[in-house]
């Protein structure tokens, strides 16, 4: 409460007027900048390492882009499409995907339509940030299949459940 300021805008072209919420830069310089790799951590199944996620992980990491772009005024919904505001590159190496593939859509795409078709590869780039902060570690599959995610640093997963359970108790 109180992070969020909100305004009414006019879309161009006309667009209905709707209201817009633009989080502070304290809460999405931290909470928001560690939901996909909160996302990817809590999918983990700490038992066995299984990410138990994995038919609905991609397209969740996909949202969590679109919600970090839209908190940082990146990205707005106009009459139902998502619309890149500013294509800079904002130093984040998958936000910066998130902004070239919607820069490069012939057409604005609507919401649930990208989120619903995921970049390629970006469940295992996401597992490659884990890996290089040292949160996560791959190991092999005792049975084929996919690498099993063994987690190294256990106070990442214990803030993210924190988090995330900041955000459900309001």
């Amino acid at each position: 409460k109180g992070h969020i300021r909100t305004h009414q805008r006019t879309w161009p072209g006309g667009g209905t007027a709707v209201r817009v919420g633009v989080m502070g830069s304290s809460v999405s310089g931290s909470a928001l900048a560690a939901l996909g790799e909160d996302l990817f951590l809590l999918s983990i199944r700490p038992r066995d390492g299984k990410l138990l996620t994995r038919g609905r992980i991609d397209s969740a990491l996909m949202a969590s882009e679109l919600v970090r772009l839209a908190a940082a005024g990146r990205a707005w919904i106009a009459e139902g499409r998502i619309v890149a505001r500013d294509r800079t590159a904002t130093g984040d190496a998958e936000l910066d995907a998130a902004l070239l593939s919607l820069a490069g859509a012939s057409f604005p795409p609507r919401p649930e339509t990208w989120v619903g078709l995921p970049r390629r590869g970006i469940r295992a780039a996401y597992a490659a940030r884990l890996i290089s902060a040292e949160v996560l570690r791959l190991e092999p599959s005792r049975i084929l299949g996919s690498p099993r995610s063994q987690v190294i640093d256990a106070s990442r997963v214990a803030a993210a459940r924190s988090r995330l359970d900041a955000v459900t108790d309001r």
